[in-house]
């Protein structure tokens, strides 16, 4: 929904006031019966502001879910075994996006399904064909609702003072 705070902006040579911005907000059927959830990450104390989710209906198909990248530098799904929680031996999946201006990655913080009071972890991985991305389920109950929820988990970004590029540019304070 709409959050309290508002935000001026300069367009061109507009300045636009009183924006109120929205702590989350849905495109629906992005792919037939799953939808996309676009959340501030403000609320949860994190630096990179936007997260996403993908909500898939009872009985939808996720292998619809490509995600294409263009322009990066390199593209590449990586996997890394670790001791997780009891001495188990688990695996994450990253996805590793190397840009000019320095590397992004992104892994599955974790997807699930809600039955009941209780939230049943889908094991899920990052596919890879070509610049496309998609995911990788284990088994799960198609006749529940899946949450497919990746994480930004590091930004190794180059600084720069220089302002007025071609791409978008935002000042957040002086």
């Amino acid at each position: 929904g709409r959050s309290l705070d508002r935000r001026n902006y300069f367009s061109g040579d507009k300045k636009v006031n009183d924006v109120f911005h929205y702590k989350e907000f849905v495109i629906h059927d992005i792919y037939e019966g799953i939808d996309l959830l676009f959340e501030s990450t403000e609320s949860i104390g994190s630096s990179f502001g936007l997260k996403y989710s993908f909500i898939v209906d009872p009985y939808a198909d996720p292998s619809q879910i490509k995600l294409s990248y263009s322009g990066q530098e390199g593209l590449e799904v990586k996997s890394r075994e670790y001791l997780g929680e009891n001495q188990k031996q688990k695996t994450e999946n990253l996805l590793s996006i190397e840009t000019i201006g320095g590397r992004i990655g992104e892994f599955i913080n974790k997807s699930y399904q809600v039955e009941g009071l209780t939230e049943r972890i889908v094991n899920t991985s990052f596919s890879r064909q070509g610049n496309l991305i998609g995911f990788s389920l284990d088994t799960y109950d198609k006749a529940n609702k899946l949450v497919i929820d990746p994480e930004l988990v590091s930004i190794q970004l180059l600084r720069s003072t220089y302002y007025g590029s071609e791409g978008t540019d935002r000042i957040n304070s002086v």
